[in-house]
């Protein structure tokens, strides 16, 4: 790539995407291929229909996954290969694809998720130990991005630090904390939020930001798309 840097596409998506290069005698993921765009600067989201030839073109060319369970499960897409990812050692992190497609901005809903869909498409209850969801979530997320000083924690690394409140009744008790993170732990359990050592919510509270201001601005930007989406109110 001429500027080295990460780009990221929908890959292997849609059903009519199939279709498509189907047609043409090859996947999207082999299309992509053959014009150069597969290599280590690719971050390619979703991977649904992804065929074993399509991993191992990713795994080959160094590309990475973001995954983004809560978004195709929602809109009934169907489950990524993530476990034979994993075993080719694909690097991959967790997605949201926007609150637009799957309802959440949540992490937490993503690692519920992540273990749940594979267990159950595999049929296989020991997939994706919890230890591993969570570090798809921080380190792996951190690795598809490239970055080098975020991700975990460690002398010289940025300080970016989550603390997750466990006095809440569906939080105890906590035997193992990987399980309680992935399991039982939601979004408003965060107490803290450091990024690069700056503290950006403090007792669940926003430092920064009117949150109140916020939400007014938003409503009153969102009343065209309100009219325009009612006919939609029982998928969205």
């Amino acid at each position: 790539m001429q500027h080295d840097t990460i780009f990221t596409l929908h890959a292997s998506e849609m059903d009519y995407e199939m279709t498509h290069f189907q047609e043409m005698g090859m996947t999207p993921t082999e299309f992509l291929d053959s014009i150069g765009a597969v290599d280590e600067h690719l971050l390619a989201a979703h991977c649904i229909h992804m065929t074993e030839q399509d991993l191992q073109l990713l795994k080959i060319r160094g590309a990475g996954i973001a995954h983004c369970i809560c978004s195709n499960t929602k809109a009934g897409k169907g489950v990524a290969p993530m476990e034979r990812a994993r075993q080719l050692g694909i690097p991959f992190g967790l997605g949201t694809d926007g609150p637009s497609s799957g309802n959440t901005l949540s992490m937490f809903d993503q690692m519920r998720m992540l273990p749940n869909a594979q267990k159950t498409a595999n049929h296989d209850r020991a997939l994706f130990p919890a230890r591993t969801i969570v570090r798809a979530a921080t380190r792996g997320g951190a690795e598809v991005l490239h970055g080098k000083d975020y991700g975990f924690l460690a002398p010289g690394m940025a300080a970016d630090l989550t603390l997750v409140s466990t006095e809440a009744a569906h939080m105890f008790p906590v035997y193992n904390p990987f399980s309680a993170l992935v399991y039982a732990a939601q979004a408003a359990d965060v107490d803290t939020v450091f990024a690069n050592g700056e503290m950006l919510v403090h007792h669940g509270q926003l430092t920064r930001l009117d949150l109140a201001e916020i939400r007014a601005h938003l409503l009153e930007e969102m009343k065209p798309f309100q009219a325009a989406a009612e006919k939609y109110r029982d998928i969205i």
